[in-house]
């Protein structure tokens, strides 16, 4: 198996799991956000003192249209969340990702598996199998965007896709 190909589904690993940790912590945002609205509108509203100790011209804004308000907020951030469905779109990142990290390893293993010539037979059906599963993955996979491409660049210059052990030792010693 060529570096091509090991490098393709390194990228294509990479990439989605960038984009599958995004998405996740845009969900945690948006639950932590979602909670404190909630929060402050419970709070507000069995707070009826406060009311009460306000001058009279704020009792009105403070007392009713400011948890109406607040009201909205959560309505519209508690839409959010199913609407955007981050936590579904991190799954299917992790999951395509998880894919491409399975099947990157079965690649690193070709030398050990289709070892000479006498297993030419062998080879060409490993590498049919590769191809097919490569296209299912990509069939299956979301897309990725231009955003998380950048990032697999920043992660191959940090050395993210060079897991090669013997090449790291040799570097090393040398």
């Amino acid at each position: 198996i060529g570096g091509g190909l090991l490098f393709f589904i390194a990228v294509n690993r990479i990439a989605h799991y960038e984009l599958a940790d995004a998405y996740e912590a845009k969900n945690h945002r948006l639950n932590i956000v979602h909670g404190i609205s909630v929060g402050i509108i419970i709070t507000w509203l069995l707070s009826s003192q406060f009311k009460e100790s306000l001058p009279e011209n704020y009792q009105t804004f403070f007392g009713e249209l400011l948890p109406i308000i607040l009201s909205m907020i959560v309505a519209v951030l508690s839409s959010l969340g199913p609407l955007l469905k981050y936590g579904e779109k991190a799954k299917k990142n992790k999951s395509a990702a998880q894919k491409y990290h399975a099947l990157w390893r079965n690649c690193l293993n070709w030398e050990t598996d289709c070892p000479d010539k006498s297993m030419v037979k062998e080879a060409v059906q490993a590498a049919r199998n590769y191809r097919e599963l490569i296209n299912e993955i990509n069939r299956e996979s979301p897309s990725i965007p231009s955003w998380a491409w950048d990032k697999v660049d920043k992660v191959e210059k940090k050395g993210g896709t060079d897991y090669d052990i013997d090449e790291k030792e040799k570097n090393k010693t040398s």
